[in-house]
């Protein structure tokens, strides 16, 4: 690969990585359970939501659990109800349990 832009090779080592091409000689070896996940660098013209939401939706509950969190920050910077302090602090739960891996999670979702 010495001809290509450094992008280029950059690019095919990813696609090697993710098992999309097969390397030119060797081996590739991924851990047990890795979770690799691309994404375009355009998004669908068919999607009307935004860039935030669309990558979220490839992160399946977690993302749908980051993009309520979001819409809630958002919402929760003009105005908000003692409610929405208890759904804020939830989310945090629920964030927490699941980066650590704890099954307290407080959450309603």
């Amino acid at each position: 690969m010495p001809n290509r832009p450094q992008w280029r090779r950059e690019v095919i080592l990813l696609k090697v990585i993710d098992g999309t091409i097969l390397p030119d000689s060797g081996s590739v070896w991924r851990k047990p359970g890795l979770i690799i996940a691309r994404l375009a660098q355009e998004l669908p013209q068919n999607k009307t939501t935004t860039v935030y939401e669309f990558v979220a939706e490839g992160l399946a509950d977690t993302g749908k659990i980051l993009a309520a969190y979001y819409k809630l920050s958002e919402r929760m910077a003009h105005s908000h109800t003692p409610g929405d302090l208890v759904e804020f602090e939830n989310f945090h739960h629920e964030m927490d349990a699941r980066m650590h891996g704890s099954s307290n999670n407080k959450s309603p979702l």
